[in-house]
């Protein structure tokens, strides 16, 4: 039973964090917010760290500016440090930002976006505990986090991004054990597959948060866990599409042409990789 519920635990904290480096809303300095996520997308990481930086001085009350800045300084910490650095960056990075959508939510508790970055702060917060084997202090993060997520999802359902991680908890549930089943549906989620990529699709068709994480997961998925080749292809077209200097969208892209039997556009895409491939 422990390893049961480790294992939707880390499960919970995966799909928490995946709002962390996406953001699309309709609030002040979007603009420059996404001009730091393109660049983060495109690992010029550097890049996004100083934008996200002028942002969060600028428009200190855009929803997703402080996560994703957080997210930012955390993957760019990942390509240059020691392993327990990065945890100490980004559990410097929350302890920074927590408080503030704390008290972004106490000024103006009608933004329905700032208790969701928060749980998901909450949640990337549970990460640090994991790393470092404090259990009891991930599962108390990891509670609060998807609680905080489930919370948003009841009260907005408008805000399709909260289908993604409920959606990824519901798909694991159903391809797991009965007792995995049982530990899901304690949370009140479904516990079947379908019902999770119909989440996952809804999260990458509607969701303003969510989009680009939901279409590299059901690339993913359709590619190797629950084939779907055609559904594969569409997802990962648009990602190569938007963010042509992701090396790991690109390969989904190639995968999905591979076994979509578009041979000549593959060997065309492997040409140009293997032509950037230096330069990663």
């Amino acid at each position: 039973m422990v390893k049961i519920v480790e294992r939707i635990l880390i499960l919970i904290l995966i799909c928490i964090s995946l709002f962390a480096p996406t953001v699309f809303g309709q609030h002040p300095g979007d603009s420059l917010v996404w001009e730091g996520v393109n660049d983060f997308y495109d690992f010029r990481t550097a890049e996004a760290i100083e934008k996200l930086s002028r942002a969060r001085q600028e428009y200190p009350e855009n929803p997703a500016v402080h996560l994703t800045w957080a997210s930012a300084t955390w993957l760019h910490s990942q390509a240059n440090d020691p392993i327990e650095m990065t945890y100490e960056v980004l559990s410097r990075d929350l302890d920074t930002i927590i408080p503030v959508y704390e008290d972004l939510i106490n000024k103006n508790s009608t933004v329905p976006e700032y208790k969701l970055f928060l749980g998901s702060a909450i949640g990337l917060k549970a990460r640090v505990h994991l790393g470092r084997k404090e259990w009891l202090r991930t599962l108390i993060a990891a509670y609060r986090g998807f609680k905080t997520v489930k919370e948003v999802a009841k009260e907005n359902p408008g805000i399709y991004d909260t289908q993604l991680p409920i959606g990824i908890v519901e798909y694991y549930a159903g391809m797991s054990s009965f007792l995995v089943k049982l530990a899901v549906a304690l949370f009140g989620l479904e516990t079947t597959k379908s019902a999770g990529l119909e989440k996952m699709e809804l999260a990458a068709e509607k969701g303003e948060f969510s989009c680009v994480e939901a279409r590299s997961i059901l690339g993913f998925l359709y590619l190797w866990v629950d084939p779907n080749p055609d559904r594969a292809l569409y997802h990962s077209t648009l990602l190569k599409e938007r963010y042509p200097h992701n090396f790991y969208f690109r390969i989904l892209y190639l995968e999905s042409l591979i076994k979509t039997w578009n041979h000549a556009e593959a060997l065309t895409e492997i040409d140009e990789l293997e032509a950037v491939f230096e330069e990663l």
